[in-house]
């Protein structure tokens, strides 16, 4: 089978490899991209494409799908080969690496991988009968389906704390999270119209048929039992995600691969975005532009 040539590949679809691609060839280095899925986009498009995004440096705020939008427009699409997902990597005698995929063969003398948290799916409540409720969300593509309803959000980071706030101008909102502290900013939901429950943990649901009419919470504290009732819940803990089979050394103290400052994990392979383990790194797409913007730097100065 023929091998396909280039002088770098990008190993993911999402923002952070979009940005990548976008970087390369504005440096007039030969490079492609491969994704697995038939679109690009990533987490941005498929679970965030309504929520509006407005700590990405360069980008004025704006939603989701508006950003993948402008993220788009920056590369040249003959470059990105969808539906390739990658089945193996390694390293050749010549020094360069040879990607397998289900589409075929690649070489490239540097990768840089952006593959995100890969194939995931998302971290629920672990109630009983939580699964089939129609009304429990674990992703939301408009908003506008909870326009004038009660809403509790579950959740202590960034997602959680966006929506809620977003949220708050068209709903009744209760944010609820195990801890008193948030993960993510809780600045930003500071002067907005929304309840809040911290050391909670959702403990129960009722529900009538497929679905729920309320949740008790109980304090992590003393134990005490709340009730909320609700017309919809949406949780925010995060996605779990599938073991990535790549030959680099995982960080022991969480998801992803270790490597240095330049995002480098071994000579001419460099890894990106939530991939990426940093120690108290947030995961957003910022951190990840940046870890680009300094590998491609430090590739173009060793190129």
């Amino acid at each position: 089978m023929a091998m396909e040539k280039h002088e770098a590949i990008v190993i993911g679809g999402g923002p952070v490899g979009m940005k990548a691609l976008s970087l390369l060839e504005k440096s007039g280095v030969d490079a492609i991209l491969l994704e697995a899925s038939s679109s690009l986009g990533g987490q941005l498009e498929s679970l965030y494409p309504a929520k509006t995004v407005d700590d990405v440096k360069g980008y004025p705020p704006m939603k989701g799908h508006d950003l993948f939008l402008a993220l788009l427009s920056e590369i040249n699409k003959a470059h990105v080969r969808r539906n390739t997902k990658v089945t193996g990597i390694g390293r050749q005698e010549n020094g360069t690496f040879a990607v397998e995929t289900t589409q075929g063969l690649y070489e490239a003398s540097t990768l840089f991988l952006a593959t995100g948290l890969g194939f995931c799916r998302p971290r629920t409540m672990g109630l009983e009968d939580e699964q089939g409720t129609k009304n429990i969300f674990y992703s939301l593509s408009d908003p506008r389906l909870l326009e004038g309803k009660k809403v509790i959000v579950f959740g202590g980071g960034d997602s959680a704390l966006d929506w809620s706030r977003e949220l708050s101008a068209i709903a009744d909102v209760t944010l609820v999270h195990r801890r008193n502290e948030f993960r993510g900013d809780g600045q930003k939901i500071e002067g907005f119209p929304i309840k809040l429950y911290l050391s909670y943990v959702p403990a129960k649901l009722e529900k009538r048929g497929n679905f729920c009419t309320g949740i008790h919470i109980q304090s992590v504290i003393d134990k005490t039992d709340i009730f909320l009732d609700c017309d919809a819940i949406l949780v925010n803990f995060g996605l779990i995600p599938e073991s990535l089979p790549l030959p680099y050394e995982k960080a022991s103290a969480g998801f992803g691969y270790l490597s240095d400052e330049h995002s480098m994990a071994e000579p001419n392979v460099y890894i990106l975005g939530d991939l990426s383990y940093k120690e108290g790194k947030r995961k957003r797409m910022e951190p990840g532009f940046e870890e680009a913007e300094r590998a491609i730097s430090s590739y173009l100065l060793n190129r």
